[in-house]
C-alpha cells in the first residue's frame, strides 16, 4: 500500500519488502517504479491549504523564474554539463542536468558530491521509465532503442529550485561542480 500510495515508488519502503526488494543505491531506489501507483493523500485538508497557497504562486513563480536566471548563468562555465531550455515560460519547478561527454557514466560521483555539500538531487523523473520493475505489469507495446532516454536515465539528475534567493546555495553548487571537474 505503501508503493501504491507513493505513484508505485519503492521509496518509503523498507530495503526488503513484499514488492520489489531495494538495489541498494540510494538514489536509484528514489525513483525506482515497481507498480503502478496513486497519489493518495488526505485530499480535503490538502485543498483547504492549497487554496490559500494559490494565492502566493505568481510570488513563487517570478522567484523561480529569477532563480534560474542566475542558474543559467553559473551553468555556462561547465558546457559538459547539459541543462534544460526554456521552451515557452517555465515555472522552474527544478533544474535538470545532463553530464555528456567526457563526463558520461559519473554521475554516482557527482550524487556523492552534492551529499558532501548538502545539495539534494534525485534522478531525471523523465528518464527511460520503460526500464522501470513496474513495466511488467503494464500493458504496453515493446519499443525500439531508447537513445536519449537511455541518456537522462543513466547521466540526468534533477536539483530543486525555490521561489526564495538561493545565492548560498547556487555557490555550494558551483564548489560542488569546480570539485567534481577536477
Amino acid at each position: 500500500m505503501t508503493s501504491l500510495r507513493a505513484h508505485g515508488r519503492t521509496r518509503g519502503l523498507p530495503d526488503k519488502n513484499h514488492v520489489l526488494d531495494k538495489s541498494g543505491d540510494e538514489f536509484d531506489d528514489l525513483f525506482r517504479f515497481v507498480l503502478h501507483g496513486y497519489s493518495l493523500r488526505p485530499l480535503e485538508l490538502k485543498g483547504a491549504i492549497d487554496s490559500e497557497q494559490l494565492k502566493r504562486v505568481p510570488g513563487t513563480i517570478q522567484g523561480r523564474r529569477k532563480n534560474h536566471e542566475t542558474f543559467a548563468s553559473l551553468m555556462e562555465q561547465f558546457p559538459m554539463v547539459k541543462t534544460q531550455r526554456e521552451i515557452g515560460e517555465s515555472h522552474w519547478f527544478g533544474f535538470s542536468l545532463i553530464l555528456s561527454e567526457n563526463l558520461s557514466d559519473r554521475r554516482s560521483e557527482l550524487v556523492d558530491i552534492f551529499t558532501k555539500y548538502g545539495i539534494a538531487s534525485r534522478p531525471s523523473v523523465a528518464g527511460n521509465f520503460t526500464r522501470n520493475p513496474v513495466m511488467k505489469h503494464l500493458k504496453h507495446v515493446s519499443l525500439p532503442d531508447l537513445p536519449n532516454s537511455d541518456q537522462v536515465h543513466e547521466n540526468g539528475l534533477f536539483i530543486a529550485n525555490h521561489y526564495y534567493g538561493m545565492v548560498e546555495d547556487f555557490s555550494l553548487l558551483e564548489s560542488a561542480l569546480k570539485e567534481f571537474l577536477k
